[in-house]
């Protein structure tokens, strides 16, 4: 069996401001699950953002308080105690709180839509 089962998911989510007018949609989500047995890392994502742009590498961990979305992320450069230093450091992320939970809120959905097909 493949390392990845591949799901195809087209979903609409969109973030608007007062006037109503469309700042940013998800009109695609990709879900990857995880086949080995991994007690924390459970499926890739992507997340396309108004049919033109892409986001790979986002990650859906099953943490302490549950399941959550990591987004894209890197190793640091920086050795330990040097100024600056993280461990990881983020690739692309949301900015504010309405972003993070359109994203969340997606990415889980499909997520849980697609472990729900696989049982049946």
């Amino acid at each position: 069996m493949p390392f990845f089962a591949f799901f195809d998911i087209l979903i609409l989510y969109r973030i608007t401001i007062l006037e109503g007018e469309i700042i940013l949609e998800i009109t695609k989500v990709n879900v990857y699950p995880v086949e080995k047995e991994n007690p924390k890392l459970k499926a890739f994502a992507e997340a396309y953002i108004d049919d033109g742009l892409v986001i790979t590498g986002i990650r859906i961990i099953n943490g302490q308080k549950g399941l959550f979305v990591a987004m894209p992320d890197r190793k640091e450069n920086k050795k330990e105690g040097e100024e600056g230093y993280q461990k990881h450091r983020d690739i692309v992320h949301p900015i504010n709180s309405e972003v993070r939970k359109m994203f969340t809120d997606a990415i889980l959905a499909k997520y849980n839509e697609v472990i729900a097909e696989k049982e049946n």
